[in-house]
């Protein structure tokens, strides 16, 4: 026998206190004259022997009574359940772990994974005896607890269930059985139990290969297959893409969905998409068994701007990731100033690639000379660009690191006319881990040159560029350079190794070095006809300043940089807005929203002026519905000696088969009662037998 409430064993010994009772207060003989003792001394022995039993039977009977009602509070428990017919089962700590990610939103003859759990888990419920507690978690990649202690009040774990709704999120099985092991560990209880309700997907267990659960000692787990052994049809929607990440007003766009069949036969669907709300489109497209497809669409947005895109498929038997969102912005012209000393100012090669004709730019360029530097207004501007400047004074170095620091763009050409001791001790060290070399001998001859041979063509500067039809880099000579030492952030390298071009980042802000001067004087880049889109695209990234995720996964927070606003509306999709103030990080304002547990388009805006659109997409990984055999979980959680209950199985056999104990409690207080009932019996029964008989 064990005891679930120990401490108040102490009370064993109030079954003392008639004895002291007793001894403290034996009963005092009265004297009293009278005229004749002869007829009370003829019942003067037997009406003592019965005072004496009555005494001893009533200081028996008080004293068990007290001895068993210390016990019954303190909770004696036979851990055997052979026993079963002397008491109620032991109670029990369950856990009820519902599993809510998007998956168990796949449907079988219209009934989905999620509502089969709920109503397993009230058949479950309806096990639990009155005193039994119960914990509810919904679980996910971020799983949480509904109520924040033990419930009693089933009634109340019965409406929860039936107000979970589906996420969009991941699902991750660790986090939320290691609560529900953190639950039930100071429980007393002897039985404690984990009910894990959910379809097995083999995603969720992935994490659990770093090892198993830790204090799992006298617990077990119990995992119910919601999921349906016919096949789900499902095609997701994987991904949407601009197949170029520099966006140019007016320019023609491509947009990429990829999709993915997850059934093993192909399946054919409708792609429906629409820009802004306004339809483009739909197609008709094929997905091999088990395969991707990529498929492209062609749309074009007139004028700058916030803008959003949603596509979507056919019906399947998981809806969730038949939709899928895009947000992007269109930026407008950007204003330019471009520093050259005066030996350079007669060569306009950036200048005209930026501007060819006035008004019909996507830039506008301003030039000036080094001396004019303290004069420039850098607030005016998007990028500043110094194009083989010798050096600058220690004023105009601080005021270029803060533009670059509050998110302005800077591109650094380097040539002939740098100051090298300049460059590595006052200007490079602001700008991150990058140093210049002593120069070489002049290469400038034309028998001897370098190629571009190398290059980061994921980059949005180079995207482009990775398909040599649409433009070959290679194609350019070099024939002198300034040699850069750059540990991180080289974007394109010349074929003798060295850097040709460099990235790095400076609080927002974006700088590109580039160890080759863009006006000609070393290469020959301005006579090809990638000069052009190159400068484009550098000058274009660099001028998009703070970089805003605008594409987003179920979960993430939105943040949008807001200048001098006070207060932003952020309005989830279909739903009401919230007002919020911007909070002040690194003295800038951020407008930040966490609740975006829905996927869709969510728009932060003013009261009148949409400022951005963001889209909230499901994680692509939960649409494999893939299920874990029943030897690879049992692995995972063997300390938790998991039993698996398929559908249609019956649970009750099943878990009180291997419930522990018996509980004494109500037996014992029984007992107390006869005890006590007995009690009265005997003290009314000789009730005045010792008043003395006239």
């Amino acid at each position: 026998m064990t005891f679930l409430n120990p401490l108040y064993l102490v009370g064993v010994f109030a079954g003392a206190i008639p004895l002291i009772i007793h001894l403290f207060h034996k009963r005092r003989v009265k004297v009293v004259e009278f005229s004749s003792l002869e007829f009370l001394k003829r019942i003067e022995g037997r009406k003592t022997k019965w005072f004496r039993i009555r005494e001893m039977l009533l200081l028996i009977l008080r004293s068990l009574a007290l001895l068993l009602l210390a016990l019954a509070i303190s909770r004696p428990v036979i851990r055997s359940s052979a026993f079963g017919s002397l008491g109620t089962h032991a109670r029990s700590s369950s856990v009820f772990v519902l599993d809510n990610s998007y998956s168990m939103g796949a449907e079988t003859a219209g009934v989905s994974n999620f509502e089969e759990a709920k109503t397993r888990a009230g058949r479950i419920l309806n096990l639990m005896d009155k005193g039994d507690e119960v914990f509810l978690i919904l679980a996910s990649d971020l799983s949480r607890p509904v109520f924040e202690g033990p419930v009693h009040d089933h009634s109340l774990i019965r409406s929860a269930i039936a107000d979970a709704a589906l996420t969009g999120r991941l699902t991750d099985y660790r986090p939320a059985l290691e609560m529900a092991s953190t639950m039930i560990e100071s429980s007393r209880n002897l039985n404690k139990e984990i009910y894990l309700f959910t379809d097995m997907q083999r995603t969720g267990f992935e994490s659990f290969a770093r090892g198993g659960l830790r204090d799992t000692e006298g617990k077990r787990i119990y995992i119910f297959d919601t999921s349906s052994a016919d096949a789900v049809k499902n095609t997701a929607l994987e991904d949407l893409a601009l197949s170029d990440p520099l966006l140019f007003e007016g320019s023609k766009l491509t947009l990429v969905a990829t999709l993915r069949n997850h059934t093993q036969r192909e399946t054919s669907t409708s792609l429906r998409s629409s820009l802004d709300g306004r339809e483009m489109g739909i197609k008709e497209v094929d997905v091999p068994a088990g395969a991707t497809r990529s498929v492209e669409i062609a749309f074009s947005v007139e004028g700058e701007g916030v803008h959003h895109i949603a596509v979507e498929t056919g019906d399947d038997d998981l809806v969730v990731d038949n939709a899928r969102y895009l947000a992007f912005k269109v930026p407008g012209r950007a204003r330019v100033a471009l520093v050259v000393d005066d030996s350079q100012l007669s060569k306009g090669y950036v200048s005209t690639a930026l501007s060819p004709e006035e008004g019909l730019s996507l830039f506008s360029p301003d030039v000036f000379v080094r001396g004019d530097f303290p004069s420039i207004s850098l607030e005016d501007y998007q990028v500043l660009a110094l194009l083989d400047v010798s050096s600058l004074n220690s004023a105009d170095v601080l005021r270029l690191a803060n533009f670059v620091q509050n998110g302005g763009g800077l591109l650094v050409s380097l040539g002939q006319s740098v100051d090298i001791d300049f460059y590595n001790s006052v200007l490079l060290p602001r700008l991150g881990r990058i140093r210049l070399e002593e120069r070489a001998p002049d290469r400038s001859g034309k028998e001897f040159f370098l190629r571009i041979s190398a290059g980061d063509f994921s980059h949005p500067v180079l995207s482009q560029f990775r398909d040599k039809e649409k433009g070959d880099l290679g194609i350019a000579r070099i024939f002198d350079r300034v040699d850069l030492e750059a540990s991180a952030g080289v974007l394109l390298r010349l074929s003798d190794t060295s850097p040709f071009l460099v990235e790095t980042r400076v609080g927002e802000g974006k700088v590109m070095i580039a160890s080759v001067p863009l006006d000609g004087s070393y290469s020959d880049l301005p006579l090809r006809a990638i000069y052009v889109p190159l400068v484009h695209r550098i000058f274009r990234y660099l001028s998009m300043g703070e970089e805003v995720m605008y594409n987003l996964h179920v979960g993430d927070m939105i943040s949008l940089p807001t200048s001098g606003l006070e207060q932003v509306v952020c309005t989830p999709p279909g739903g009401r807005g919230t007002r919020m103030e911007p909070r002040v990080r690194s003295g800038r304002g951020y407008a930040e929203y966490d609740a975006t547990e829905e996927p869709g388009t969510y728009v932060m805006s003013t009261d009148d002026k949409v400022l951005a659109y963001f889209s909230v997409n499901p994680h692509i990984k939960e649409s494999d519905l893939a299920k874990a055999a029943e030897e690879e979980i049992g692995v995972h959680l063997a300390e938790l000696r998991p039993r698996f209950l398929r559908p249609g199985e019956s649970p009750d056999a099943e878990i009180f088969s291997v419930r522990l104990g018996v509980e004494l409690t109500n037996p014992f207080i029984l007992l107390v009662l006869l005890l006590l009932l007995f009690e009265m019996i005997i003290a009314g029964r000789w009730k005045g037998a010792l008043e003395p008989e006239i």
